[in-house]
């Protein structure tokens, strides 16, 4: 088995690319885009505070999606648009051209704030860092696609030319006002380093994936990357952020070429074993997009990359009509053990003093049916809030118990973590946090890519050791 596995990696590395790459597929255009230039130590440094990420949403205020549609060329993917050559078709924006007539046009920007936009994208968490490091990467690749949009501006057609062109099978819902796309953020942290708060070190890869939607499929419109190293400062904040901190950007060291090995030093094993695996890769892209839709409140069943296969999403429209269907029952009278039926099973739910402990939760997934059943619970006893001033919602455990299930669905199987998440416990401290953010609180140390990267980094290395005519390969290849 271990040989499978090390012929299987030879053959990724010897394809492997140093530096991210394009997830080419059916209906991109990489060159349509430039990736991300390198942030030199001459960049103006650019202050990421910890609070929202305002500027990196979907509306025309500076947002993301608006300023970063695609060209007029179709080279952004055909299913983008509401024309079927790939155009904008005028759905991209508020100005018929397709442009963000919305962002340079004052008369226009008061319309972008509509119903029918995507919410701006803000991170859902509670970590001033986290939040920053997602602020950086949207923000970062919005500017560069404005810049590319900016520069394609002549070529696009005119409204009379879009008029004419031929509606798509189905338009966004999001498409009326402002611009019908959403920059969803991926970091994938190899290492962070903290011990200079003047010079914070974060490496890694930086994933942007931007989509629109039809009818209930999200459509992946175009997904870039960068690696290397973020450089940040901390600075006291005012804010009501946790710690009472935030960042402020000072450079970004892209790794490519003869840089990779330099950039990420003892973690270069990692680095190479994330790039190797995009399973590991897509499992956190998912993740990501997730928690935007549920707190989003939006309905979407799927994803879909050009002409691939779409990709199921957690369901989020209820399968429950009522709460008498769960029949939860307080088994002793102690108001402590209750049990509730679903899905043809019978659920312990155990309540303690700001506490509700539901055995085997990783076994409900319909976000839906969560809000549903925590509902029903707060209503035989209520939580207090993380402040302690208030009391949870529904929708905010049922983000937590869908933090808890990603764990326990993803995580090693030996790792210590995993065991307890399978029993989601809703309480006042882990409300609002991501999974990153939960982990770290288990673990007493940041998260890294290399926890889920196993044995990976091992086989990696070996095989760089290895004489390649012990695998048979010609070491000219």
């Amino acid at each position: 088995m271990n040989k499978i596995i090390i012929i299987f990696l030879i053959m990724t590395v010897c394809f492997l690319s140093s530096g991210c790459r394009w997830l080419e597929k059916p209906g991109y255009e990489p060159d349509a885009i430039s990736n991300v230039e390198e942030k030199g130590s001459d960049s103006v440094p650019g202050e990421i505070s910890g609070s929202t990420a305002g500027s990196a949403g979907p509306t025309g205020d500076g947002s993301t999606a608006g300023s970063a549609g695609p060209t007029g060329d179709g080279s952004t993917a055909g299913s983008a648009g509401s024309a079927e050559d790939g155009s904008t078709a005028g759905s991209a924006g508020s100005a018929g051209d397709g442009s963000t007539g919305s962002a340079s046009d004052p008369a226009d920007s008061s319309d972008t704030s509509g119903e029918s936009d995507f919410p701006a994208y803000t991170y859902p968490g509670t970590d001033a860092l986290y939040r920053a490091i997602c602020e950086y990467i949207v923000s970062d690749f919005a500017s560069e696609s404005e810049t590319s949009e900016s520069e394609t501006s002549e070529s696009e057609p005119s409204e009379s030319e879009l008029a004419e062109s031929e509606p798509s099978k189905s338009e966004s819902p999001y498409s009326d006002q402002g611009n019908p796309y959403v920059c969803i953020p991926c970091p994938l942290i190899v290492d962070i380093d903290e011990s200079n708060p003047e010079d914070i070190r974060i490496s890694g890869e930086f994933w942007c994936h931007k989509y629109t939607i039809e009818e209930d499929i999200l459509q992946t419109v175009s997904s870039e990357c960068v690696s290397g190293m973020l450089h940040l400062r901390t600075i006291v904040s005012d804010d009501d952020l946790e710690n009472g901190v935030k960042y402020e950007m000072i450079k970004f060291d892209e790794a490519v070429d003869e840089t990779v090995e330099e950039i990420f030093g003892e973690n270069y094993q990692a680095y190479i074993a994330l790039n190797s695996f995009i399973s590991i890769r897509e499992i956190f892209r998912t993740q990501m997009l997730e928690d935007y839709l549920l707190l989003n409140e939006i309905p979407a069943v799927k994803y879909q990359d050009g002409e691939y296969k779409s990709v199921d999403l957690i369901p989020k429209k209820s399968s429950l009509t009522s709460v008498e269907q769960l029949a939860i029952q307080d088994t002793d009278g102690s108001g402590q053990r209750y049990t509730f039926s679903y899905d043809n099973q019978t659920f312990n739910a155990q309540y303690t003093e700001d506490n509700w402990k539901i055995v085997d939760s990783w076994k409900i997934r319909n976000t839906g049916d969560m809000e549903l059943i925590c509902g029903a619970l707060l209503d035989v006893h209520s939580i207090h809030s993380r402040d302690g001033n208030g009391i949870r919602t529904a929708e905010d455990m049922a983000f937590e118990w869908m933090q808890h299930n990603f764990a326990y669905e993803h995580l090693p199987e030996d790792h210590p973590w995993r065991e307890n998440a399978k029993d989601v416990d809703l309480n006042p401290a882990d409300q609002g946090k991501t999974f990153f953010e939960i982990y770290e609180d288990r673990a007493q140390d940041r998260f890294r890519i290399g926890d889920f990267l196993g044995d990976m980094t091992v086989y990696l290395q070996m095989l760089q050791e290895m004489d390649p005519e012990q695998l048979g390969i010609d070491s000219e290849q």
